[in-house]
């Protein structure tokens, strides 16, 4: 979908509020999933010699916990706000894709806001302990196990973390 800044800059409408809808299940991540097609609302304001774009949007994404690999469902939004100038649109000074005749194109605009939204460390909760090492069990569930022996040779680099 490719958006018109040209025709934004010579119209008379100041706002404008369009749904842009995009189905990234074509793509690949790799710690998650996207669940169905995001719905972006994107909001272009004439103001002065400038035009303010905005995209908002809600993305729900699965993955398993980076703990304890349970499965993760988590809606995480989706925020971005640009400047636009008219000269700028054909200097390259906009980090924005824009396509050959100088419109913007949407999809790659929110995919690229979308990648940079979604956390590198997804967890089922802030408090997640995650799985024993020895065992393998859930630490939340409790496990026998004792914490892990200090390696003799190694001992004197913990007095020197407890010494002040």
């Amino acid at each position: 979908m490719l958006l018109d800044i040209k025709k934004i800059f010579s119209g008379y409408d100041t706002v404008k509020r369009r749904e842009a809808v995009f189905d990234f299940s074509n793509e690949r991540f790799d710690a998650c999933t996207i669940v169905s097609p995001v719905t972006f609302i994107v909001t272009t304001r004439l103001e002065g010699e400038a035009v303010r774009l905005t995209i908002e949007g809600n993305v729900t994404v699965e993955a398993e916990c980076a703990r304890c690999l349970k499965p993760v469902k988590q809606v995480i939004p989706v925020f971005r706000e640009a400047f636009i100038q008219e000269d700028g649109m054909h200097a390259g000074e906009e980090d924005l894709p824009y396509a050959p005749d100088g419109r913007l194109d949407l999809y790659e605009l929110c995919f690229t806001e979308l990648v940079l939204a979604i956390p590198t460390i997804l967890l089922c909760s802030e408090d997640c302990q995650g799985i024993c090492p020895v065992c393998g069990k859930e630490r939340s569930l409790g496990c026998a196990c004792k914490e892990q022996e200090i390696d003799d040779r190694l001992a004197i680099l913990s007095q020197l973390l407890t010494d002040e």
